[in-house]
């Protein structure tokens, strides 16, 4: 729809230099930022709200911080941005789009305090070795991406629920088709992706680790 949108554009500039403009293009061009209008709002995603929970720094916990410094120079990941304290029994790994689909991304951590008391110090280790694995370098373009064009899509599909208009049915009978496919693939994706994760994090503590601090949290959850 976008390149839709400037091809169409461009030539109703390029008709009116040549001096061949006529009335009708002016409905050309309506159509044309129309449509321009409407891709570059599903592409654009909008600030996310920062996560919920005390934001921690490295003086506050440079333990913590050193660890996680050992870990990304092992798995050679990129930075983390920012650290949260949580009250679940959960930690993750999110990553904030700066500029929507458009790219660029921070990387934030959420850790829950109820982890930290349930489990000894290796084992949180393995628990934020697993999180750090969906960060590698691979890993980190392509997810990022996905994330994005969900929420694109997503926002494309609500954009186009109260558009009446043959242009909005016509997306909206795209979009029931295609859509469907887009989310089975990418959580086909995501699964294979925590297996990876379980890997790196059994490669940098031990197989024995990673498997007792699944169970573990398991049980404990």
């Amino acid at each position: 729809c976008l390149v839709l949108g400037l091809g169409v554009t461009a030539f109703v500039v390029l008709q009116a230099v040549q001096g061949k403009f006529r009335p009708a293009h002016v409905w050309l061009l309506v159509f044309a930022l129309g449509l321009l209008w409407a891709s570059l709002k599903a592409l654009w995603s909008g600030p996310e709200p920062e996560p919920d929970g005390i934001r921690i720094t490295e003086a506050e916990a440079p333990e913590l911080f050193k660890a996680l410094e050992r870990i990304r120079r092992k798995v050679q990941g990129p930075p983390i941005h920012a650290v949260y304290l949580q009250d679940e029994l959960n930690a993750a790994i999110r990553q904030r789009p700066r500029f929507g689909m458009l790219g660029g991304a921070t990387n934030h951590l959420m850790i829950g305090l109820p982890l930290l008391m349930a489990l000894d110090k290796v084992r949180v280790m393995a628990v934020l070795a697993h999180e750090y694995g969906h960060l590698r370098e691979n890993h980190n373009r392509l997810s990022a991406w996905i994330y994005r064009s969900r929420r694109a899509w997503i926002k494309l599909y609500e954009h186009t629920k109260e558009d009446t208009g043959a242009m909005g049915m016509a997306t909206r009978s795209f979009l029931n088709w295609y859509f469907p496919r887009f989310a089975a693939k990418s959580f086909a994706m995501a699964r294979q992706d925590e297996y990876e994760a379980d890997r790196i994090a059994a490669q940098l503590l031990g197989p024995d680790v990673a498997a007792a601090t699944l169970t573990e949290l398991k049980i404990k959850a």
